[in-house]
């Protein structure tokens, strides 16, 4: 909806467990909005896909969001490597776990998010390598990246880590992680 539109000072969104449905609206993560700070819309029942900012880096738009939460919908596809760019800047806390059809790759911006404390995406259908600029990070503590289908090693070195959550341990497909604090086999069902 355009509405949004008509709030451009809005700095927080709080709409949890309001049983909504449909699409996330696009324009809450667009730079019509960019002063947004906190957006939570997780315990939903949101579909389709994230949405994807119309930012590129050519326009060089950035957004002020800190908090992103969307877990616990049923979300698909990719993640949304444009607005995920435009959150280089901002994003501290992102958290889009139990959507269950979340596919594709990490994308390698998720090692650019220099502010990121916080990447809980678990319970998806990740797959690819974990991107090795996550190990660049230094405000990351909190890494829960478990029941996906990710590969090869954990980029350690250099964060302040406090809790990794990866698939690694019996049949797990992580080969190489040194810092994890809890291990899973990969999930079977």
């Amino acid at each position: 909806s355009t509405a949004w539109r008509a709030l451009p000072n809005l700095r927080e969104v709080y709409l949890s467990q309001n049983k909504l449905a449909g699409p996330i609206p696009a324009e809450l993560t667009s730079p019509y909005l960019s002063q947004l700070k906190v957006l939570h819309l997780d315990n939903n029942f949101f579909t389709g896909s994230i949405p994807d900012t119309k930012t590129t880096k050519e326009n060089d738009v950035r957004l002020a969001l800190k908090e992103w939460y969307i877990f616990w919908n049923k979300l698909t596809g990719t993640l949304p490597s444009r607005t995920l760019w435009a959150l280089q800047d901002s994003l501290e806390d992102f958290q889009f776990h139990h959507q269950d059809n979340i596919t594709g790759v990490l994308p390698t911006i998720m090692g650019h998010l220099h502010q990121l404390r916080q990447l809980s995406g678990h319970d998806n259908h990740l797959t690819g390598s974990i991107p090795t600029q996550l190990g660049n990070l230094k405000q990351l503590h909190t890494v829960k990246l478990h029941n996906n289908y990710l590969q090869g090693e954990f980029p350690c070195s250099g964060t302040s880590l406090e809790e990794v959550w990866l698939d690694c341990g019996n049949n797990g497909t992580i080969l190489d992680c040194d810092c994890c604090t809890a291990c899973f086999p990969l999930s079977t069902a």
